[in-house]
Parts: structure tokens; C-alpha cells; sequence
């Protein structure tokens, strides 16, 4: 449900986010 949340109120944005986040912390 967190992750819904950030892909309706963000939509695309998340993913640039979670492409800088490291692996250790996905």
C-alpha cells in the first residue's frame, strides 16, 4: 500500500529515486 501511495502521488518520480537508492537499501 506504501508503495501505491508513491507511485499515485509521484508517478514516474519513485523510480528515479529507487534507481539511486543501493541495492543494500532496496
Amino acid at each position: 500500500e506504501f508503495l501505491n501511495r508513491l507511485v499515485e502521488d509521484h508517478g514516474s518520480i519513485d523510480l528515479e529515486w529507487l534507481r539511486d537508492i543501493p541495492p543494500d537499501k532496496a
